[in-house]
């Protein structure tokens, strides 16, 4: 073949490859472009699931009558913490294992109830790939746990939702990361603004602190809002504190079980027996429940050992009394 016709068509190939390669490259770039309701749908998609939970052991329940109360005032916060942070880190690994769910988030900070003392309270961030995952994870914690009630929540734009508030703490200050500034700050506000009572999660955000209170009773008006704003304001006030207010909706999920009629904790079970899962059903009750207790045990000997040989000594009094007390420490 002739030397420059070779090298002519080596060329026109060269160039024939090198435009279809930026012709390819070219359409993979391009993509089609999102409707306002898919970027909204994909956001939400994006935000993640904020679960809370404690380990004091739910009313009735076996745990109960069996360990010391998370709510005795002899053991201080840290040794609660320390309890709490040691049994559920291992029971939030079993939940991820068993339903695929990732963490986001694992902090220990106080929370509070009603009228019950303030104490640790895991607040979980997590992705999971659908409601149904998030609700499970909840359910084996609860079960797990031996709690009455835990929640979860997530931003969303859904019509049915619930209303929430994230109060966080602006300016210099950092008063409430302090466990007992928080609870007072959060029970005057209740005194001011009686629907912000049920409850609040101590939160933290980009280093600040704060508390955040769901509608859980689902009580929340419209014109609620502005007297909440001005109950946060003068409280703030009060406490010379800096804070600023912000009003979202959550998708809200509220699971438990009433440990003083279902001892076996049922209601959770029920929940992942009816989701086709009873495999897992029987390894909660049959292989995780039991190292549970174990852990439990162990953290009470190691964190508070006196109050721990108090509850085996009232025991053994209330069987010799005849008593019924379940006991197995």
């Amino acid at each position: 073949m002739n030397v420059r016709l070779y090298k002519s068509l080596s060329l026109a190939s060269f160039l024939l490859t090198l435009l279809l390669f930026l012709s390819a490259a070219q359409a993979q770039t391009v993509e089609p472009r999102s409707t306002p309701s898919q970027s909204s749908a994909r956001g939400e998609e994006r935000e993640p699931w904020r679960l809370a939970f404690e380990l004091a052991f739910g009313e009735g329940s076996p745990y109960s009558t069996v360990f010391p109360s998370l709510y005795d005032e002899r053991l201080s916060y840290e040794v609660k913490r320390a309890i709490t942070k040691d049994v559920l880190d291992r029971i939030v690994r079993i939940a991820l294992r068993e339903t695929g769910a990732r963490r986001v988030e694992l902090a220990y900070r106080p929370g509070g109830y009603n009228d019950f003392p303030v104490v640790p309270s895991a607040q979980l961030g997590l992705r999971a790939s659908d409601r149904q995952v998030a609700h499970r994870v909840l359910n084996i914690i609860g079960y797990l746990a031996q709690q009455t009630l835990v929640i979860g929540s997530k931003k969303t734009r859904a019509a049915e939702s619930r209303a929430a508030l994230e109060i966080i703490e602006t300016g210099d200050g950092r008063q409430l990361f302090d466990r007992g500034v928080i609870e007072k700050f959060w029970r005057r506000l209740a005194a001011l603004s009686p629907k912000l009572g049920p409850g609040f999660s101590a939160i933290e955000k980009e280093g600040r602190p704060g508390i955040y209170i769901i509608d859980s009773d689902g009580d929340w008006r419209a014109e609620d809002f502005a007297r909440f704003d001005e109950a946060i304001r003068a409280v703030a006030t009060e406490f010379r504190i800096r804070a600023s207010a912000e009003h979202f909706q959550v998708e809200y999920a509220e699971i438990g079980n009433d440990w003083k009629t279902n001892k076996d904790g049922a209601s959770y079970l029920d929940r992942i027996s009816n989701e086709g899962r009873s495999g897992l059903r029987r390894r909660l009750v049959q292989l995780y429940r039991p190292r549970v207790e174990r852990w439990i045990r162990n953290a009470f000997k190691k964190y508070a050992p006196q109050t721990l040989r108090e509850r085996r000594a009232a025991a053994t009094r209330a069987r010799n009394e005849g008593v019924q007390y379940s006991v197995s420490v």
